[in-house]
């Protein structure tokens, strides 16, 4: 997956936003209950569910990454 560049203030409140709302403690439990639905009820194969997970944790990798990233472009701003 690629990854992607926050460049606003504004923007970076929409995705730490997001990311609180898909990966904080209380939806990390969710998302598990959603893979173990999708998986008990052969909503996917398992070769699919596993592509799948990857993916929502590859997600939040990158939006924890772009957060982190503007945040240090900003403090280097600030020191100048």
């Amino acid at each position: 997956m690629k990854n992607f560049e926050i460049d606003t203030f504004i923007a970076r409140d929409h995705v730490a936003d997001i990311h609180h709302r898909f990966f904080n403690e209380d939806s990390e439990q969710d998302i598990e209950y959603l893979f173990s639905l999708l998986y008990c009820y052969d909503i996917m194969k398992p070769k699919k569910m596993k592509k799948f997970q990857k993916k929502m944790y590859a997600i939040e990798k990158i939006m924890k990454e772009a957060i982190h990233d503007f945040e240090l472009k900003q403090l280097k701003q600030l020191k100048r």
